[in-house]
């Protein structure tokens, strides 16, 4: 699900607000920011067959097999993968830049099992899958909910080319939520893009996807992973980015939830059912979840 949202005509006007509608391109200037999002269909044979080849380590292998092969492993892509969908945020005087994409998000699913530390969740019914194909054949085995400690591009631009970006770490967030909630304050823009869906064979579901809402003073950014394996495991992922504009500063919270399916019910008996926000919720002041809290000086 992909939903678009411009304020009217009249309110962008009174804001000095400016609106790009084309297609599948969307977004909003504002003061020196430029928001864009382009919310893509669902990737045909040929995007997916660019993604393969731009995600595989060996170029040679992975086009004969029309997979991702990495150390003797085929690694299958999401069922629905909005490969040409993006986010991206700029400043165009400090030439600094945040994008969101699925292909660099998978890059960095791909670069865990290079490294060999991915983790490999297993449902009640493999151990009758093991006993079914017999002792002796080696089954192949991934990360096969696509699980990516991806949190966001995040550059400068200058004549000599890319400049990498360096995050201060906080002692907490200065996220201003206040401001956020703010009724009285509208919404300029809001679009919600996703990068990938699964169902994982019937055994739960998985979705990466992204949140950008722009107000007359402020843009607040959310980068979510969700997943959940039915009475296995509950996992939310967050990155938010958030901006008051007139501010030389960026911030950014990282979040990290997850929770077994046993520990879940303590909480809530409906834990089957719960939404990513519901869990977001019902967790983020818990033991189960891990945040980090970091400041970005764009002019530095």
């Amino acid at each position: 699900m992909s939903f678009c949202y411009f304020a009217s005509d009249e309110i962008l006007m009174s804001k000095n607000c400016r609106k790009h509608c084309e297609g599948t391109l969307n977004g909003v200037d504002l003061f020196d920011w430029k928001i864009q999002t382009n919310r893509c269909k669902i990737s045909n044979e040929s995007v997916l067959n660019h993604l393969i080849n731009e995600l595989n380590p060996s170029k040679d292998e992975g086009r004969n097999h029309k997979s991702i092969v990495v150390n003797g492993s085929h690694l299958q892509l999401p069922e629905m993968l909005f490969g040409e969908s993006f986010v991206r945020i700029s400043n165009q005087n400090d030439n600094f830049c945040i994008e969101l994409n699925a292909l660099s998000a998978l890059k960095e699913w791909v670069d865990k099992h290079l490294k060999g530390n991915f983790e490999v969740i297993k449902v009640p019914e493999s151990k009758f899958w093991n006993e079914k194909v017999g002792k002796g054949i080696k089954l192949e085995e991934y990360d096969w909910t696509w699980d990516t400690p991806f949190i966001g591009l995040t550059f400068f631009t200058s004549k000599e080319g890319i400049l990498v970006s360096h995050w201060e770490s906080c002692n907490e967030s200065s996220i201003d939520y206040d401001m956020l909630k703010d009724s009285a304050c509208p919404i300029l823009f809001f679009h919600e893009v996703p990068f990938y869906d699964d169902f994982i064979h019937d055994h739960g579901e998985v979705h990466m996807s992204s949140k950008i809402r722009v107000m007359e003073n402020c843009w607040f950014l959310l980068l979510r992973y969700w997943l959940r394996v039915h009475k296995v495991l509950i996992k939310v992922s967050d990155v938010r980015y958030f901006h008051k504009f007139g501010q030389n500063e960026v911030f950014r919270e990282i979040s990290h939830i997850k929770v077994n399916y046993e520990e879940a019910t303590k909480f809530s008996e409906e834990i089957s059912i719960l939404k990513a926000d519901e869990i977001y919720s019902l967790f983020k002041d818990t033991k189960f979840c891990n945040v980090t809290c970091e400041r970005l000086d764009m002019s530095n």
